[in-house]
């Protein structure tokens, strides 16, 4: 049988038309591939560069806290700034928290670990987990605490402007005060 089927004449063209047919399709699909590839490489370096702006300005943030650099900070907080903390009913604005800073009463949070960077839009969040350190020692509070940090950053006439700050308790289940 196998003999026959070789020996017929339209089964071997149908299998050389066939083969013939696979490999222009392939053959032609493979600028595209590149090509596809090529913008994905763009993008991806494109993003890299972003994200390594952000994470420098991120780093910049959490050291201007530290040594309260109010200037810094009143440049790089955009005007419709907020830091909450998940699920609560209140938020520092931009005024507020630099006010802080200058009482040395704002955290520096440092994301030390499951730091992230990803694009959401317009906007870069900057996400991880920080140890909050609390100054004024409680009986109810442990000293330290591990706090989940998110930023969001956005670029502004140029220039990268933090959002918001959001923060919440590792554990909390982020559904904040009750009524």
């Amino acid at each position: 049988m196998t003999q026959e089927w070789i020996e017929n004449p339209n089964r071997v063209y149908r299998v050389k038309l066939l083969l013939t047919v696979s490999l222009l399709v392939f053959g032609a699909s493979l600028p595209a591939l590149a090509q596809h590839s090529s913008k994905s490489d763009r993008a991806t370096d494109k993003f890299e560069a972003t994200a390594k702006q952000v994470d420098e300005m991120d780093q910049r943030f959490v050291s201007a806290i530290g040594s309260k650099d109010l200037a810094f900070l009143e440049k790089i907080l955009a005007d419709d700034y907020f830091d909450t903390w998940q699920g609560d009913k209140r938020a520092l604005s931009k005024k507020d928290a630099i006010a802080s800073c200058k009482a040395g009463v704002l955290s520096s949070l440092s994301i030390e670990k499951e730091r992230t960077i990803k694009s959401e839009g317009d906007l870069v969040a900057v996400e991880g987990v920080s140890k909050l350190v609390r100054r004024q020692p409680d009986e109810k509070i442990p000293t330290v605490q591990m706090v989940h940090v998110r930023r969001l950053w956005a670029k502004k006439d140029g220039n990268w402007v933090l959002k918001s700050q959001i923060r919440r308790l590792e554990g909390d289940s982020g559904e904040g005060e009750v009524d």
